[in-house]
């Protein structure tokens, strides 16, 4: 067994597909070039399929509730460094987007995410990854075998929750327990508890330790979403309340009209399906709402401050505090980006409870912790953001995580045609969830899906 190290340290989740599984939607007669379609969303996974849409000349028109592109990509200025309130960094391994981020000139520098170091007892303690792993094989051997037999036969097996499968290993008190703990759920947006063991056990997606280390993009996230909008024209704050099928195809109702279109791109987050927010009618098929029911939004808070300088100086860029289970990891980017600002992160239930500070209260329990932990003296913060995904009712969460009612692939039974005409695409239904590049490249396959009849 090869547990997928990506997976274990940032929170990765469902794998790609095995023998017997829903590899790809069922074909449909394709659309011919001039047909109109309505894609619903301006973030990643919705400007990725209108653009592929639009290359193939389709009449396209994109919707977004919000009075900005970019959903759940959201980047603030903090004292002139971009701070991104979502997504944050771009993957190397099968990236498609970090490719085209370095040919548009906006690859900005890396931060090294593969050498956590432990703030434990007041020392600093560099942990091997490979320990982590080591100590985990025994406890998941046995469960990753049947998930896989099962899979092979065909199968679309349910994991037990991440708590379950590895029982008492990676001791907290260690400092490699409680990295391996606290990564997993700071950056899996939720408690082990509530985790499918779906995110270990799964196929793994061949993602290496080489992965994490990872770049950021000049001017933040944000800024290359604007770079790849070339065609498409989003309408911005104009929310849909209704997704109707018609004999003729679609009928999309929005807070200012009612559109007819042959087919619909649905962006919406796993959040917002589940909210009712969108009335699809006569509804959405049986298979789409029991692979919702093992789905849940995550909280994935980011505490971002900046200060006059670093008058820190930490061994790495990724610190996981082990005395305290208030903040999950902390991310420095003083020395990789040469700006005296902190990320902190917490994840699942500690991040509810942050969402519901005021920024006040925020900003001045990140100040404090951070001078308890790292034992320093720091100066008054010079800006502060922190980011409420769970509370704003166009995301419902950071992004989605396989709940314990997860069976293998329930994301990819999503992708399946509603009605022949009506796709849902974006970070929840990609091979790999909870990414940018993910949902880019979702939102293309969906597109693809209408162009080509496959998907």
């Amino acid at each position: 067994m090869d547990i997928d190290r990506r997976k274990l340290l940032m929170g990765a989740a469902a794998a790609s597909v095995a023998a017997g599984t829903t590899s790809c939607a069922s074909p449909v007669e394709p659309l011919r070039p001039g047909s109109k379609v309505v894609v619903i969303g301006a973030g990643f996974a919705g400007i990725g399929a209108a653009e592929l849409l639009l290359e193939a000349g389709f009449d396209v028109e994109v919707v977004e509730a919000r009075d900005r592109v970019g959903g759940r990509a959201h980047t603030v200025s903090l004292g002139g460094f971009p701070a991104d309130l979502g997504a944050n960094w771009l993957r190397k391994g099968n990236s498609e987007l970090l490719p085209i981020a370095r040919k548009l000139g906006l690859v900005d520098s890396s931060t090294n995410l593969q050498v956590p170091t432990a703030v434990q007892r007041g020392k600093f303690i560099p942990v091997d990854i490979a320990s982590i792993e080591a100590e985990l094989e025994a406890p998941l051997a046995a469960p990753y075998l049947w998930h896989q037999t099962q899979m092979f036969l065909g199968g679309r097996p349910r994991a037990r929750s991440i708590s379950d499968l590895i029982g008492n290993s990676l001791d907290p008190t260690t400092a490699s327990g409680c990295v391996g703990r606290r990564l997993m759920v700071g950056s899996s947006a939720a408690d082990l508890d509530d985790l499918s063991g779906d995110v270990l056990i799964g196929p793994s997606g061949g993602d290496s330790t080489a992965d994490l280390i990872e770049p950021t993009v000049v001017g933040g996230m944000q800024s290359l979403l604007q770079a790849l909008i070339q065609r498409s024209k989003p309408i911005l704050n104009e929310s849909v309340s209704a997704v109707i099928r018609t004999s003729a195809g679609v009928q999309i109702k929005t807070n200012r009209r009612d559109i007819a279109a042959d087919a619909v791109i649905v962006t919406a987050s796993i959040g917002v399906l589940k909210s009712g927010a969108i009335d699809f009618q006569p509804g959405l098929p049986k298979r789409h709402t029991d692979a919702l029911a093992g789905m849940e939004m995550g909280s994935f808070v980011k505490l971002w401050v900046r200060y006059p300088e670093a008058s820190w100086d930490l061994p790495s860029d990724a610190m996981v505090f082990c005395d305290s289970p208030d903040v999950h990891f902390l991310v420095d980017f003083a020395k990789s980006h040469g700006n005296p600002v902190l990320l902190g992160a917490v994840g699942g239930k500690r991040g509810l409870a942050l969402e519901s500070l005021s920024d006040d209260e925020a900003r001045e329990f990140f100040h404090d912790y951070l001078q308890s932990q790292l034992g320093v003296a720091l100066p008054a913060p010079e800006g502060f953001y922190i980011n409420r995904w769970g509370k704003d009712p166009l995301a419902g969460g950071a992004y989605m995580y396989p709940n314990p009612q997860f069976r293998a692939h329930d994301n990819k039974q999503l992708r399946e045609p509603i009605a022949g005409r009506i796709l849902l695409a974006g970070e929840a239904l990609a091979d790999t969830i909870g990414y940018v590049d993910t949902a880019w490249s979702d939102g293309r396959r969906a597109a693809s899906h209408l162009i080509t009849g496959r998907g």
